[in-house]
């Protein structure tokens, strides 16, 4: 997650857009706020074993992009802003076929990317993904 961090920090430099991360504190995010109106990117990290499921919530209500393995966390992608919100699965071979994420992100009217992983992930291809999505949504 370093090099998505560092990543959307680099691109909002050259951008000239405000980037939070939440890792430096989330009294910034508050309710009501629209990343994409106030030129804002904010990223944070979730471990759905360790954030209780209001703060998850909260969390990607107020984002425009979720990543994550296929896995019920992108369950979560139901609490992104519809028809705005972007989800990027990260499939292992295993789960290959399997389209629910899919299906929900276009039932919703959200965009949806899937990258292919193995047993280790290619960063730069996730970050690339990642940086399209936040380009489109700019």
């Amino acid at each position: 997650m370093n090099r998505i961090r560092s990543g959307l920090a680099e691109f909002c430099e050259d951008q000239g857009i405000t980037f939070q991360d939440g890792q430096d504190g989330l009294a910034d995010w508050h309710v009501g706020s629209n990343a994409s109106e106030s030129r804002t990117i904010r990223f944070h990290t979730i471990d759905p074993s360790v954030h209780a499921i209001e703060n998850q919530l909260y969390l990607v209500g107020h984002s425009t992009v979720l990543v994550s393995p296929h896995s019920g966390a992108l369950g979560l992608s139901l609490f992104l802003p519809p028809g705005y919100g972007h989800v990027i699965e990260l499939q292992v071979p295993a789960t290959i076929g399997w389209h629910h994420y899919d299906i929900m992100a276009t039932e919703m009217g959200m965009r949806y990317d899937m990258v292919p992983v193995q047993r280790t992930v290619d960063i730069e291809r996730v970050w690339t993904k990642v940086r399209e999505a936040v380009e489109k949504a700019i």
